[in-house]
């Protein structure tokens, strides 16, 4: 079975934790202004049976995704959402959501920063501003140079995640620790 089948053909995508420090209490607002693209909305956690409760028209719930489920929804997303409201000490949603070409929209907090350049991989939004999360979600739907957001975001993403640059990395460290 196809786990990307019968996906609508454009749909905005939230993948991860449901719970308050994630942002997803925007989801909703998000939802209603990008009608009628659906905000399809995969994982678990606290918020999950407040977000059920505001679910129905465009605003859908996966529930708990697979790896390869979530894998599929993502490389099919129009635009995928983080909006996490506390800093991010890497920021796996981003990075996975690059490394599939897709167009991100992000919280300018912790690391996102340092995974996205606003306006060339991506769209970077103030934490839980959510005026400008509505306005950036929607331009990302509208506007053509999304797809090459994400094409500079996945060429970004496999120079800088490629195992042999976290070696280098690493043998920097300890050169530099047995110098000290």
């Amino acid at each position: 079975a196809d786990p990307g089948r019968g996906l609508p053909g454009r749909f905005a995508l939230y993948a991860g934790r449901l719970s308050e420090e994630k942002g997803v209490r925007l989801l909703p607002a998000v939802a209603r202004a990008i009608a009628p693209v659906p905000l399809l909305v995969a994982g678990g956690g606290p918020l999950e049976p407040w977000l059920r409760a505001q679910a129905g028209g465009n605003l859908e719930l996966l529930g708990h995704l697979t790896d390869t489920a979530l894998a599929a929804v993502r490389e099919r997303a129009s635009v995928v959402l983080v909006p996490s409201l506390f800093p991010e000490t890497f920021g796996y949603a981003v990075a996975e959501a690059q490394l599939d070409a897709r167009a991100v929209v992000a919280s300018r907090v912790g690391a996102l920063t340092e995974l996205i350049e606003h306006e060339v991989s991506g769209l970077l939004v103030p934490p839980g501003d959510a005026a400008a999360w509505v306005a950036a979600t929607q331009r990302a739907l509208a506007d053509p140079a999304a797809v090459r957001w994400g094409e500079a975001a996945r060429e970004r993403a496999r120079v800088a995640f490629a195992p042999v640059a976290h070696v280098q990395g690493l043998v920097r460290i300890y050169e530099e620790a047995v110098r000290t």
